[in-house]
């Protein structure tokens, strides 16, 4: 996992993650189950790596090795599908761990790698069970009943050095898609599944919460979403006429054009595909239509790379609009096109997301996007442009 990541099952759920970004196992299964993992990064060995908090809960045990035993606040899904209380043990930091009733939220900062105590070099070591168990009274030095890792943590975001080859597994959220509008809930498991896959190849996190505040508006997250009232939009950010989508899945031989994984992939397409496809248009005449709801002057000519990277270190509320002007292009009645609370669902989706603004947004570039190309609706007939929001 990364840090501030945060990954619900569609029930709300908490899914227990793998606390480091890389894996790298030194030695292990041992006494009961216990693995050792050595920090490690894109250039090799990190000493003192960071851990993060794999689900929220409260530090209930800390010990002599600097060790700590962790509890969830409420039960968390496994990587074997199992719904449960969790427990794990950490143990070996240099830094005395976090005193006892200390509370963490997934994806917090939480523990170091370390060669306190009875160690021979720096590790984490760890071991998981399921329930609230606490020592095993016959040894005092490990869990009680202690579980196979690998059926209990997700590696969701972990790049896996060295994993032993045993069955690690990412945890896939399935889309909840229905013709009707989603409630707070069933939204955030959707946006889950927007949020992990445009983290993997690269976006910025305010761009992301900026399209989901978009999508919000249009669909609530929906990718089979009628438009409501007449007008023929379709799925997350309501293509219209609907066919325009169902005809680029038919020629590029894709099924099914209901599918939110294709509706995702087509909009950066869109945004930054060839001009076949494009759809993101930036030039004085498109934008100064909404001065009036939220552009301004400088997103005059800002390209969609340069959107998706966030370059230009804009907030979610900024690039909520940008996106609104660039690529929805509803109407130009600020009554109507919803500026504002596109903007509010677009803070509010960073907030979601932890709320933490990278440092340097530019790092991202380093990934490129290797999809299936998409047409989408016309946007013009007769030289004129159709609003269809």
């Amino acid at each position: 996992m990364i840090r501030g990541q945060r990954l619900f099952d569609s029930q709300g759920n908490e899914v227990c993650l793998f606390p480091l970004e890389y894996m790298y196992i030194s030695n292990g299964p041992h006494n009961l189950k216990a693995i050792d993992f050595l920090g490690w990064n894109a250039e090799g060995r990190v000493y003192d790596c960071e851990c993060y908090a794999p689900f929220s809960g409260s530090v209930v045990y800390t010990g002599n090795d600097h060790n700590m035993i962790y509890w969830s606040n409420s039960p968390v899904r496994f990587a074997d599908g199992t719904l449960d209380y969790a427990t794990i043990l950490v143990a070996h930091s240099m830094t005395s761990p976090p005193s006892v009733g200390t509370s963490f939220t997934q994806g917090d900062l939480w523990y170091h790698t370390g060669n306190y105590g009875q160690s021979s070099g720096d590790h984490l070591h760890m071991e998981v069970a399921k329930g609230h168990v606490m020592w095993d009274s016959s040894t005092w030095t490990n869990l009680d009943s202690p579980y196979d890792m690998w059926n209990m943590m997700s590696v969701n975001d972990t790049t896996r050095v060295n994993d032993l080859g045993y069955n690690w597994r990412l945890y896939n959220l399935q889309w909840i898609a229905r013709d009707d509008y989603l409630n707070q809930s069933e939204m955030e498991n959707n946006a889950t599944i927007i949020i992990n896959y445009y983290r993997s190849i690269g976006l910025e996190d305010r761009t992301i919460a900026a399209i989901l505040g978009n999508m919000q508006s249009e669909s609530t997250l929906s990718p089979i979403l009628n438009e409501r009232g007449g007008g023929g939009g379709y799925g997350l950010v309501q293509w219209t006429p609907k066919s325009d989508l169902i005809n680029a899945c038919n020629t590029l031989g894709l099924s099914p054009y209901t599918s939110g994984d294709v509706q995702i992939q087509v909009i950066i397409q869109e945004i930054t595909g060839p001009q076949s496809v494009r759809q993101w248009y930036t030039t004085q005449g498109f934008i100064s239509n909404y001065y009036n709801s939220g552009a301004t002057s400088d997103m005059v000519g800002i390209s969609g790379d340069d959107f998706l990277h966030n370059t230009m270190n804009w907030p979610p509320e900024k690039l909520a609009i940008m996106f609104m002007a660039g690529y929805e292009r509803p109407s130009y009645n600020p009554l109507i096109n919803h500026y504002i609370q596109r903007q509010a669902n677009a803070r509010s989706w960073f907030n979601f997301m932890s709320g933490v603004t990278p440092p340097t947004p530019e790092n991202r570039r380093k990934r490129g996007y290797n999809f299936v190309l998409f047409n989408r609706r016309r946007r013009f007939r007769n030289g004129q442009t159709r609003f269809f929001r």
